[in-house]
């Protein structure tokens, strides 16, 4: 179990991560 929760986080924070960035783009993009 805390193998595969271990190997689950990266994902996890690199998917979060991302979308973050994406966010961070876009609202850049058309904020201003």
């Amino acid at each position: 179990m805390l193998y595969g929760s271990s190997a689950v986080t990266p994902n996890l924070l690199q998917c979060a991560e991302a979308v973050v960035r994406d966010c961070w783009e876009y609202r850049a993009g058309t904020g201003s």
